[in-house]
């Protein structure tokens, strides 16, 4: 089983974005067959809308296309037409015609950071969160691609992960982790369409979670059909 990892927002405690005060990972499982015919159905529309099934999609190019980060390419979704029949087609072709699954954990930062005294790397316990819902998702061994994020931080991911096969996780012990998983971390300007994806849909998560869904049609994701692929409930930190 392939499994793409992805975040959004800032992971780290001390800077809280009142905006934007959350911290999501996401995981998109789907095994290889399906992920044969999901990069054949994004490179489709890739190339329909952005010239090329080698354009990388990122959430926030696609909002902000005039951003001096921003791919030029990016530039036909300021046409409100272009923009809403580039969202139609990926429910279309993407999430309604392709079978794969999506894991998501949210932390509101403030309240982690008023719950624990020395709280938990957000990433960390967001990712040993996704470990035991994946397992539990599938009997296969999950291949984990995450995007890389900065030498140190991918360092101390890479050792977090270490740690957790060593120790197990909460439902599975350690035996399990390091038979059952893998990581590999990948740089976020390769084209892989399963980390495209994943980034699209916590992207549209997190909106949601906003209360920003009024905005959102023609200008994203359907967010019924995005929560249709969860797996399991999403996991919110403080629980709701």
């Amino acid at each position: 089983m392939l499994v793409f990892v992805d975040e959004t927002g800032d992971h780290n405690l001390n800077i809280v974005d009142p905006t934007y005060p959350l911290f999501i990972l996401g995981a998109l499982v789907i095994d290889e067959v399906n992920y044969r015919n999901l990069v054949h159905e994004i490179d489709h529309v890739k190339d329909k809308y952005f010239g090329s099934p080698v354009f990388i999609l990122h959430s926030s190019e696609l909002k902000r296309p005039l951003d001096k980060r921003s791919d030029p390419r990016n530039k036909p979704m300021l046409d409100p037409k272009v923009r809403s029949n580039f969202y139609s087609d990926m429910n279309k072709l993407v999430l309604e015609s392709i079978d794969f699954g999506l894991v998501v954990c949210c932390i509101d930062k403030e309240t982690m950071v008023q719950a624990y005294k020395y709280p938990h790397d957000p990433y960390h316990f967001s990712f040993e969160n996704l470990l035991n819902r994946m397992l539990r998702s599938t009997g296969s061994v999950c291949k984990i691609q995450a995007e890389q994020r900065g030498s140190e931080l991918d360092t101390e991911l890479f050792a977090e992960y270490e740690r957790l096969c060593r120790t197990g996780i909460r439902f599975y012990d350690s035996s399990i982790v390091k038979t059952r998983t893998s990581l590999e971390l990948v740089n976020k300007k390769e084209n892989h369409a399963g980390l495209q994806l994943v980034d699209l849909l916590i992207a549209n998560i997190a909106r949601s979670i906003l209360g920003k869904e009024k905005n959102m049609r023609g200008n994203d994701l359907d967010p019924s059909l995005v929560r249709s692929k969860l797996l399991f409930p999403i996991t919110f930190f403080p629980h709701k």
